[in-house]
């Protein structure tokens, strides 16, 4: 099993997935923290064929980005850009992206990127319906580490299929903030496309997407 991360932000949060995926035996595919990454190193990444992803940045409303470069996500490519540089485009099934072929979870560190319908199905397509698990509101990194550390609390090696990674995620957020102020900005989006939320302290069903 292996892992990739890509965070344009600050890096401690991806720097917290890391220690953690390594602790349950994964081994990196790729490991790209930087707010200021190169085309090339940009490039590499999406060539990856990961089992489970990490993105971490800014997000709104289909694009993660930094004050330097930027990830344009659609439903059969990404584009990416860096400063005044011409933005490259990598079509899904290319050897420019391959983050689709093994993948089995996407994990996002950015703010709402699970709110809106279209983003969640642009993303499900590119990644051909993978566990999505995230944030449906903003999200400050205190937020994203308290959810990084009791995720990998549940997360045993060997017992990594969607729905125990689902449950794991979910009942981290519940544990911690169910019945709370913003329990509603804790999401999941299974293999099948059903949405799971928190509403008074319990795990329900949401949206089908």
């Amino acid at each position: 099993m292996k892992y990739s991360t890509l965070d344009l932000g600050s890096g401690d949060d991806a720097r917290l997935w890391e220690a953690r995926c390594q602790q349950i035996g994964m081994a990196s595919e790729h490991s790209l923290i930087n707010p200021s990454p190169t085309i090339e190193q940009l490039t590499a990444f999406f060539s990856g064929c990961p089992d489970w992803i990490y993105f971490s940045g800014h997000f709104a409303p289909m694009t993660l980005y930094s004050d330097f470069a930027a990830i344009d996500f659609k439903s059969d490519r990404v584009a990416v850009l860096r400063g005044t540089e011409p933005s490259q485009e990598l079509l899904k099934n290319s050897n420019a992206f391959r983050l689709h072929e093994f993948c089995s979870v996407v994990i996002w560190g950015g703010c709402s990127v699970l709110r809106d319908d279209i983003a969640i199905t642009t993303l499900r397509q590119l990644f051909v319906n993978p566990l999505l698990l995230g944030y449906a509101a903003k999200c400050g990194v205190a937020i994203n580490n308290v959810m990084l550390d009791r995720f990998f609390q549940r997360v045993r090696p060997g017992q990594n299929s969607p729905q125990a990674l689902l449950d794991a995620w979910m009942q981290a957020a519940n544990s911690y903030y169910g019945g709370g102020p913003i329990e509603d900005m804790f999401r999941a989006v299974d293999i099948t496309g059903q949405e799971w939320k928190i509403v008074r302290a319990k795990i329900v069903k949401g949206r089908k997407l």
